[in-house]
């Protein structure tokens, strides 16, 4: 996932003529298909030749932002003194293997990369307590959500298939077969633990009851996204998502209307099940960044977002009829070498901080705050070098224990210690 891949990716629009001018009305007619053409047409779409500079939609103008920014704050920066420091603490040696993602849940770590899935204690000096093993696979992505007697982890990759595992009884509880690519995003519901979505490289958004097995939605078609998608995110309602992909846009999706509500409660039933296709985001934008989207997460009802070019900003959508647009309320600007796609930012669960790594084996810093500012004058306000050469895909922090975690390409796994200072 470097910057030559990026250059190399070519990837074609969907033909929508045989589909013809989508409206409301014909919406709904799509809306509770079954149709099994039509689904095969969303997931079998496979990324070509072809892959535009600009990437336009149907039905959509060119976006351009609406609202000027206040000059008088442009001078406004995040560079204030953080009063925080990283002090190393050790390193995990995960094997020769790029880890792609990990999570944090109570005492225990778990990572995931190449064929494994390993979770380590914390309290007992991050001890490998387990190793499982999934044979042929590349994982790319891991969600936990935990209960005061359980924790499950959904699992996903290369092979397309979304395994659920119960880690305190190790063993496998369920698998989601329906994706008909690669597999780069998995995100628990933050309101319902049985409720989880699917980012792909087939180029839809699904929706699964992990209890059941099914399919309950696919968010798809000629107003999605139209290449590997990349990044999601959860509104704290639940009620909405929020995509984020290859193809430099961004989309937010409504799930609260009633046929999505309907269709969640019956998933739990033992009844003929028929999957929703919904095919229109409520928010659409490509221009908010100029490459590869591949972090996105809410902030309230703020969204922030990273790009390849090493630039994330946070910043409010604007609903509009004729033309979603946004306002840019912080940009956090980092030094790369390199375009390489698919690294994660973590934004803190208190809102204090902003942490990312780059591919020169450093992570930065930066204090959240809502001055509006101008990229060129942002400056991290701590850089932290860990390795040169080093690319930081995922990182990870437990709030109890003080510790930031970060997961390396080459295998390794740091651990550091998150200390306040005068």
């Amino acid at each position: 996932m470097t910057d030559n891949e990026i250059e190399g990716k070519q990837t074609r629009i969907i033909e929508t003529k045989d589909m013809g001018q989508q409206t409301e009305e014909n919406e709904k007619d799509l809306f509770d298909s079954d149709d099994e053409k039509y689904i095969k047409y969303l997931s079998y779409y496979e990324p070509i030749n072809g892959f535009p500079k600009t990437i336009e939609y149907p039905n959509q103008k060119d976006f351009e932002i609406k609202q000027e920014i206040n000059k008088e704050n442009l001078n406004k920066t995040n560079n204030k003194n953080i009063n925080y420091t990283l002090e190393y603490h050790s390193t995990i040696d995960f094997g020769n293997i790029i880890i792609y993602d990990l999570s944090i849940e109570g005492n225990l770590l778990l990572v995931v990369g190449g064929e494994y899935l390993k979770i380590y204690n914390i309290e007992e000096k991050f001890k490998l307590i387990s190793s499982n093993i999934i044979k042929s696979e590349n994982l790319y992505c891991i969600s936990t959500q935990s209960s005061e007697n359980s924790l499950i982890a959904s699992i996903g990759g290369k092979n397309c298939i979304i395994r659920i595992i119960d880690i305190l009884e190790n063993k496998e509880i369920n698998q989601l077969i329906g994706n008909k690519n690669e597999i780069y995003s998995i995100k628990f519901s933050c309101k319902d633990k049985n409720i989880l979505l699917s980012g792909s490289k087939d180029v839809t958004i699904r929706l699964w009851n992990i209890i059941s097995g099914k399919q309950i939605c696919i968010f798809g078609g000629p107003q999605s996204h139209i290449a590997e998608i990349l990044s999601m995110d959860w509104h704290l309602t639940g009620n909405y998502i929020v995509s984020s992909g290859i193809d430099n846009s961004i989309k937010i999706w409504d799930l609260s209307i009633p046929k999505i509500k309907e269709k969640i409660e019956a998933s739990f039933k033992n009844e003929n099940f028929k999957t929703l296709i919904k095919t229109r985001p409520i928010f659409s934008c490509n221009s908010i960044h100029d490459n590869y989207i591949d972090c996105v997460k809410f902030n309230g009802n703020f969204i922030i977002s990273k790009s390849v070019t090493g630039v994330i900003r946070e910043w409010l959508p604007i609903f509009n009829p004729e033309g979603d647009s946004f306002y840019i309320i912080n940009t956090y600007c980092y030094e790369i070498n390199d375009k390489i796609w698919y690294v994660k930012f973590l934004f803190d669960e208190e809102k204090k901080f902003l942490v990312v790594g780059n591919d020169l084996g450093k992570i930065y810093l930066f204090k959240t705050g809502n001055d509006v500012c101008d990229k060129d004058n942002v400056l991290p306000n701590t850089k932290f070098d860990l390795k040169q050469d080093l690319v930081v895909r995922t990182i990870g922090f437990s709030h109890h224990y003080n510790y930031f975690v970060f997961g390396a390409n080459n295998g390794d796994i740091i651990i550091s210690t998150l200390k306040e200072t005068n």
